[in-house]
Parts: structure tokens; C-alpha cells; sequence
């Protein structure tokens, strides 16, 4: 397509993790193991999932709208990546659900070019953010070698879950990307490897 002859870069590289809520055994040297190896591999844009922050810390930023609280993930690992190995990355995040209670847990993307625009959007029939198979991604707008490109980070449910199924969400998440622009789909896809 017209998309794709746009794109002329010689790398470009995205890292995709699910951070577990932050729920890990010794989950905080983790984050300075996270933070070290993305200063020395340098990728372009970082995906995470089940990133989270709690429903009762205080806001202290707004990002593209949404609330940012003290201790969400994302903003900790720019802020680690920014002090102490002089790396800047923009991000985005918004949550779907509450995980373990108390964490409003999502979906972040970092870039390390500035973030043009930010969207969230449910993809799951549920809605209830009590449920954790309430699920939303998000995705970015960006300039790469000087063209646009939309970049989503992406979390969904089961492949042969009954209740919301892989199949359903991705067509739902189908229904964002902007055929303007070549779109990257990174994330959790929860799907066995020989999956179609």
C-alpha cells in the first residue's frame, strides 16, 4: 500500500512486557533490571501491559488527558531512564481494570519521539472495571524518518475464552487503526503459538 512506501528507516525497534502489576518477588530491583536493559538495547518504542498504578495515590501529572498517579510504572521507568541514564521517552497510559483490588492496571506506550496524539479504547463486551476481563488498549500517533505512524499496545483476553474472546477484541481493535497511517501492533496477545 501507499502506507508502507512512506516508511524509510534503517531499524527501528520496539520491546514489548507485561509488567505482572508490579505483583513479581522483589518486583523493585526488577524495575532497575527493566531500566538497564532498555538503556542499552534503546528501543524506539517500549509496549507494556498490566502496567499499573494505585486507585488511591495522587495525581501528579495529566498525560493526554488521563490522570497520572505516583508510582504508575510507566512514569517510574521514564523518570529512571531520564535520571539516570539520560534517555527521554514520552508516554501514554490508561488503565481498564482494577487488578488486585487496588491497582488501575493497562496499557503504556513509550517513545522516544514526541506522541502526537493518544487514544485508549475498550475492546471487550465488559465494561465493568471491577472484571478483569474488562479490556482496553492504546495507541499512539507518532513521526518516524518523518512519516506518521500509529503504534498500539495491546492486551487480550484468551484465544478460546467463552465469555470474551481473543477473536472478538481484535476485531474490535481492528475498528481504530487509521488506514493514513501504517499501524504497529504490540503487546500481550494471549494466544498459543500455533494459533492461526
Amino acid at each position: 500500500s501507499d502506507c508502507m512506501n512512506v516508511m524509510a528507516f534503517d531499524t527501528f525497534s520496539a520491546l514489548t512486557l507485561n509488567m505482572h502489576c508490579g505483583m513479581e518477588e522483589n518486583f523493585p530491583a526488577k524495575l532497575q533490571t527493566i531500566c538497564l536493559a532498555i538503556s542499552e538495547i534503546k528501543p524506539d518504542v517500549i509496549a507494556f501491559q498490566e502496567c499499573v498504578q494505585h486507585k488511591n495515590a495522587p495525581v501528579v501529572q495529566m498525560n493526554h488527558d488521563i490522570p497520572i498517579k505516583e508510582g504508575n510504572l510507566a512514569l517510574q521507568v521514564v523518570q529512571c531512564l531520564k535520571e539516570h541514564y539520560d534517555l527521554t521517552y514520552d508516554f501514554y497510559f490508561d488503565w481498564a481494570h482494577y487488578g488486585f483490588g487496588d491497582w488501575e492496571e493497562g496499557c503504556a506506550i513509550l517513545c522516544r519521539t514526541p506522541i502526537i496524539s493518544a487514544y485508549s479504547k475498550n475492546v471487550s463486551r465488559m465494561q465493568d472495571t471491577s472484571r478483569w476481563i474488562t479490556r482496553k488498549n492504546v495507541g499512539i500517533t507518532t513521526r518516524l524518518a518523518g512519516s506518521f505512524i500509529d503504534i498500539h499496545s495491546v492486551h487480550f483476553g484468551w484465544w478460546n475464552d467463552q465469555e470474551e474472546p481473543f477473536a472478538y477484541q481484535l476485531d474490535r481493535h481492528m475498528e481504530t487503526l487509521n488506514p493514513a497511517h501504517p499501524t504497529l501492533l504490540v503487546g500481550d496477545f494471549n494466544n498459543a503459538p500455533e494459533t492461526d
